[in-house]
């Protein structure tokens, strides 16, 4: 990950919620933040040095212990704890949820997304916003068919193979990763599916979102046929 701008990204993040009434910081009690599957910590840690309350979960808990260490010393230490999409708890109700680097595009299914919609929309404040990216077709098809790329490192190096089916839209990568010292690589495989825009649109609503914005990628403009990352702002409809 080593190629992404994550200050640029918070920065962007940070644009779009000031600019939709998420509240300044400089409060006694600044505005609450949950991340889901927040990685190693990156966008978590810049926010809360930016001085917002961050809450983060990933389901990999080696990711999550990474953040830990990364945040270790911040003034005010983010609660970092392990679950997935499908059980995370928390007994606050937040101002704004982040779901970044198409991390919703891990849900393979319709049905699994509107779930996921529903359970951030239970741990919200009445006009929470809710910020997530999907990667779109387009994308999977001139970066992800039929790709292979190596990298290494002091101690590793890896092969990444990478595969989109156009038709399923689904996509695939497998890595291979050789540790010094070690005979057999370690396998690990990534899947998504690549939803058209309408399809994710519609799981919004049916869960009980308004769709502020459809930004393409990390510029204010919107979202177009060529996007190759859109970003979803939504709040939740009035009941």
């Amino acid at each position: 990950m080593a190629h992404v701008d994550y200050p640029r990204w918070a920065r962007f993040v940070l644009d779009v919620l000031n600019s939709h009434g998420l509240p300044s910081p400089n409060t006694k009690s600044p505005p609450n933040i949950l991340e889901c599957a927040c990685g190693t910590g990156s966008i978590t840690v810049l926010l809360t040095l930016y001085g917002y309350q961050l809450e983060a979960f990933d389901r990999s808990a080696e990711m999550v212990e990474i953040a830990r260490r990364k945040a270790a010393g911040l003034r005010h230490t983010p609660r970092f704890f392990t679950a997935d999409f499908n059980n995370f708890e928390t007994a606050s109700a937040f101002d704004a949820v982040l779901c970044l680097y198409d991390s919703v595009n891990y849900m393979l299914t319709e049905d699994a997304l509107c779930a996921y919609f529903e359970r951030v929309r239970k741990v919200v404040k009445v006009k929470c916003l809710f910020l997530f990216d999907v990667c779109t077709d387009i994308n999977s098809r001139l970066h992800f068919t039929d790709r292979c790329e190596t990298g290494q490192g002091k101690d590793y190096h890896y092969v990444r193979k990478m595969q989109y089916d156009s038709v399923s839209m689904m996509q695939e990568n497998r890595f291979e990763i050789t540790l010094a010292g070690q005979p057999e690589p370690l396998i690990e495989i990534h899947r998504q599916r690549i939803y058209r825009l309408s399809e994710i649109e519609k799981q919004l609503i049916r869960a009980g979102w308004s769709i502020l914005e459809k930004t393409d990628e990390y510029r204010r403009q919107p979202a177009h046929k060529n996007s190759m990352r859109v970003h979803f702002l939504c709040r939740p409809k009035a009941i």
